[in-house]
């Protein structure tokens, strides 16, 4: 704390001095440690996206569609943490944005300031000490429900009615939002295995393929498929399919690093997200994952001990500034998995990616 409030209290860093010394210090700096502990949280890719690129305007205008909101995400970072610790040239460099943007609306940088002021000083209010959370939650349905009420009496009629609405459902200001916390982890989550579902994954991946390019570090994708499931399924029954799902799901994870991405793309297909991961080691995780597999049977309630292969496909990127979308990836890494299962499964296929859309295949 002592090292970090130092670098932010010194005016001699603007912006991108500040991320070199913080680099210098704690190997990473402030953008890149909050982009991995949003990825961790899984965060929103658009909020991941900002938090990682929010002082590169380029870079958030490719992962944030809306330019205004990009132009607003990248103005913030000129604002130091304490306001009056100003580097100049980071001062000048906002007000030249601003000025660079401002002459089609005829604002002037006097008048936008102390808008900014105004709303800085009202959103405070919002984070400090004072009032109880439903005291704070009569303020924000008050300003939410403003643009919407045609009079004071009906403004005062849509709060009260959404107060009450609150309080009968007996829910804290912070039960709601551990219960929306829930909902949206459910939305991008597998029920059956626990894993991401396919919207988490494509979520998800897509903000660290983002990550890669940024950070040149290489990544690979393995598509998973459990041999012969239809045979367990009609053989055993559905109970000890399921059964067989999560045994995958708990022994690919044994292999994989609690960072890296794993998804049920449907039925018994798989596909984990190796990230910043070299070629050898990508192949020594697949093979761990194939190997050992069999030696994990499971056991049904029945006493039975059932032997599962899996068959992989692995497609190993280095990025090399490139980016990769994650929509062409995918199916260069599912073919590989069908190709191993055709040649009679219990094997790996991989692939180097050696260009933006080309990959040298290998057995």
């Amino acid at each position: 704390p002592e090292q970090m409030a130092a670098l932010m209290s010194d005016t001699t860093l603007d912006g991108s001095a500040r991320l070199a010394a913080e680099r210098k210090i704690f190997k990473l700096d402030h953008a890149e440690i909050g982009c991995a502990i949003a990825r961790r949280l899984q965060v929103p890719a658009l909020y991941t996206g900002a938090i990682a690129f929010h002082h590169n305007h380029a870079e958030l205008r490719d992962v944030v569609s809306d330019p205004a909101l990009a132009d607003a995400i990248y103005v913030a970072g000129f604002f130091p943490h304490h306001l009056e610790v100003w580097n100049s040239a980071d001062a000048a460099r906002l007000r030249d944005f601003y000025t660079s943007h401002a002459a089609a609306g005829k604002l002037s940088l006097e008048a936008y300031l102390d808008r900014v002021s105004a709303e800085c000083n009202h959103m405070r209010t919002f984070f400090d000490q004072g009032p109880s959370p439903r005291a704070r939650l009569a303020e924000l349905l008050e300003v939410a429900t403003r643009e919407l009420a045609d009079d004071t009496s009906r403004l005062v009629g849509s709060v009260n009615e959404l107060m009450v609405q609150v309080a009968s459902a007996g829910k804290e200001v912070t039960e709601i939002r551990e219960e929306q916390g829930r909902l949206e982890l459910a939305a991008f989550a597998d029920s059956l295995t626990g894993t991401l579902n396919r919207e988490g994954f494509s979520r998800d991946a897509k903000a660290a393929l983002v990550q890669a390019c940024r950070d040149d570090k290489p990544f690979a994708l393995l598509y998973i498929d459990l041999d012969k499931f239809k045979q367990i399924n009609d053989q055993h029954s559905h109970a000890v399919g399921d059964a067989a799902l999560r045994h995958l799901v708990e022994h690919v994870r044994r292999c994989i690093r609690r960072s890296d991405l794993l998804a049920r793309m449907g039925g018994d297909e798989f596909v984990a997200l190796l990230t910043n991961c070299p070629y050898a080691d990508a192949h020594v995780v697949a093979e761990r994952i194939r190997v050992e597999m069999k030696d994990y049977p499971l056991s049904t309630s029945s006493g039975d001990q059932i032997r599962l292969s899996l068959s992989l496909g692995l497609l190993w990127v280095k990025p090399d500034g490139r980016k990769h979308a994650l929509e062409q990836l995918l199916p260069a890494a599912d073919q590989l998995m069908y190709d191993a299962k055709h040649a009679g499964g219990n094997r790996i296929h991989f692939a180097r990616v050696t260009g933006p859309h080309a990959a040298t295949p290998a057995v």
